[in-house]
C-alpha cells in the first residue's frame, strides 16, 4: 500500500511538473489572444453610430481637407469597414512582452501630408512638407476591457462625445489620459496592474473605478450637481490627487463613507476606498438641480418632510442649517437666473 502510494504521489509530482513547464507556453501566445479581443472591440466602435448618418469609423475621415495643396496621395482615406482606422497604432517589440501586439489608442492622426516645391536661384529646388490633423468626434461608449492596449492618449479639450470608457483586465496597460471630455460619465481601469499613469481631469465624469500600484482599489463619486476627477503619476508614486469639478460652487467635501476626509476641491490620498465628491442642492440625488430639489429643501425647512433625507445636501449657503432661503438658491439655479 505504501509502495502504491509513493508511486501515486509521484505521478502526481510528475504531472504538476509538466502543467508548470506548459504554462510560459500559453502566457506567451497570450498577446495574440488579446490582438483578437482588441480588433473585435475596435470594429464594434466603429460600427456605433456618430452623427449625421456616419458610424464612428467613418467620422474619423470626416475631415475639411486643406484647400490649395497638392497632397501625396490626392485620393483621401475613407474608413474601410475593418477594425483599423488611422488613430490607431500596432506594434510589436523584440523581446518586450513575449513580442506581442502592443497598442496605442489616439484621438488624433496627423498622417497625411502635402509637398511643394521651392525654387532659388542658382539652387535645385527644394521640396517641403506640411500634415493635415484629423481630430474626430467620436460616439458611445468606448470599451477596450481585457485587450493589449499599451496607451490610452487623451483627445483635445471638448473633441468627443464619447460617454464612458472601460479598460478593465487591461494587464500590459500603463498610461490613460481622458481630459475635458463633457460628455464622458464614468471611466474604469481596474485589474491593470501595469498602470502607472492616469489623468482624468475637466470633464463630466460621475464615476471612476481603478486600481492604482499599492494603494488599492479606488472608487470616486459625484453625488450632486458636480463631476469628480483623478491624477496620479509615477513621479509622484504613492499618492492619488482626486479633483472635484464645482461648475456651480455647491461643494461641499471629499467624503469617505460618513468621514470628511476634505473640504478642498483637490485632496491627496495615499489610501484607496470609496470616496465621494458632495455638492450641496441635489436633494432627491439625480445629479442636477431641478425644481422639485427646491421643494424638498423647503418641505424639510418648513419640518413637513414625510421621510428621511441627508441633510448634508441641502444646507446650500452653509450657514449651518436649512432655511427657506437655501430652497430659493436652488430654484434660481434651476430657473437658470442665479
Amino acid at each position: 500500500m505504501k509502495l502504491l502510494n509513493r508511486k501515486a504521489v509521484s505521478v502526481l509530482l510528475c504531472t504538476v511538473l509538466a502543467l508548470a513547464l506548459c504554462v510560459p507556453v500559453f502566457a506567451a501566445g497570450r498577446g495574440e489572444e488579446e490582438f483578437e479581443d482588441f480588433r473585435e472591440k475596435l470594429y464594434n466602435f466603429w460600427q456605433q453610430e456618430a452623427y449625421d448618418g456616419l458610424n464612428n469609423g467613418e467620422a474619423v475621415y470626416d475631415h475639411e481637407w486643406t484647400e490649395g495643396v497638392t497632397y501625396l496621395n490626392p485620393e483621401h482615406p475613407s474608413y474601410d469597414g475593418t477594425w483599423d482606422t488611422h488613430i490607431v497604432s500596432a506594434y510589436t517589440i523584440d523581446n518586450f512582452h513575449d513580442g506581442a501586439w502592443i497598442y496605442d489608442f489616439k484621438f488624433i492622426s496627423d498622417g497625411f501630408a502635402w509637398y511643394g516645391l521651392e525654387y532659388f536661384d542658382d539652387m535645385p529646388p527644394i521640396a517641403f512638407d506640411g500634415w493635415d490633423e484629423l481630430t474626430p468626434d467620436l460616439y458611445g461608449d468606448l470599451d477596450l476591457s481585457n485587450t493589449s492596449i499599451y496607451r490610452l492618449f487623451s483627445p483635445n479639450i471638448d473633441q468627443t462625445h464619447i460617454s464612458s470608457v472601460c479598460l478593465d483586465g487591461c494587464s500590459w496597460l500603463e498610461e490613460a489620459a481622458f481630459i475635458g471630455q463633457n460628455h464622458c460619465e464614468s471611466f474604469s481601469a481596474l485589474g491593470c496592474p501595469s498602470l502607472r499613469s492616469l489623468v482624468l481631469t475637466g470633464g463630466a465624469f460621475r464615476t471612476i473605478d481603478f486600481d492604482y500600484k499599492d494603494c488599492g482599489a479606488f472608487a470616486l463619486r459625484a453625488a450632486g450637481p458636480g463631476y469628480v476627477g483623478v491624477v496620479c503619476s509615477k513621479y509622484n508614486e504613492g499618492v492619488v490627487k482626486l479633483s472635484a469639478n464645482d461648475p456651480l460652487g455647491l461643494f461641499i467635501g471629499w467624503y469617505k463613507g460618513d468621514m470628511l476626509v476634505s473640504r478642498e476641491l483637490e485632496t491627496d490620498v495615499t489610501t484607496g476606498g470609496t470616496y465621494t465628491a458632495c455638492f450641496a442642492g441635489d436633494a432627491d440625488d439625480n445629479g442636477e438641480l431641478t425644481s422639485a430639489d427646491a421643494l424638498l429643501i423647503l418641505r424639510y425647512a418648513m419640518d413637513v418632510l414625510p421621510f428621511e433625507i441627508n441633510s448634508r445636501f441641502l444646507d446650500i449657503d452653509g450657514n449651518g442649517s436649512v432655511e427657506a432661503s437655501d430652497a430659493l438658491i436652488v430654484m434660481r439655479i434651476a430657473m437658470g437666473v442665479n
